[in-house]
């Protein structure tokens, strides 16, 4: 298993995501993909883990399911988020999203898409 830790800078969305504080993309057995998002610092941060799946899209950009380790259900009651990578343009599915136009979910993916993390995949 490859680990790539990077530093996540927030995108120019409507808000900025400055809770992002680290992730790490890692490639598991059988060709999946998993995705640890930290937010805060020190004692006071915590990460959330999720399984992310490349899903087709007919609208371009790139389309990634991403659904958490465990069976628990997400702050928006459904069992997975949707995030739409088009650059400046993307979209997800969480609360955070919705109510700011920016989240940790679109910024870490794009991030990695950047690095050629997520390659063979339209993403611009």
């Amino acid at each position: 298993m490859s680990t790539l830790r990077v530093r996540v800078a927030p995108i120019a969305f409507t808000r900025p995501v400055a809770s992002l504080t680290g992730a790490q993309l890692h490639d598991l057995d059988g060709g999946r993909l998993a995705l640890a998002l930290v937010t805060g610092k020190g004692r006071c941060a915590s990460a959330k883990f999720y399984y992310v799946e490349e899903i087709p899209t007919q609208i371009g950009g790139g389309a990634f399911r991403l659904e958490p380790f465990n069976t628990d259900k997400l702050a928006t009651g459904e069992s997975e988020y949707v995030v739409l990578l088009a650059g400046p343009d993307s979209s997800c599915t969480c609360p955070g999203h919705c109510y700011t136009g920016g989240c940790k979910h679109a910024s870490a993916l794009l991030a990695f898409a950047a690095e050629g993390r997520l390659a063979g995949r339209d993403t611009e």
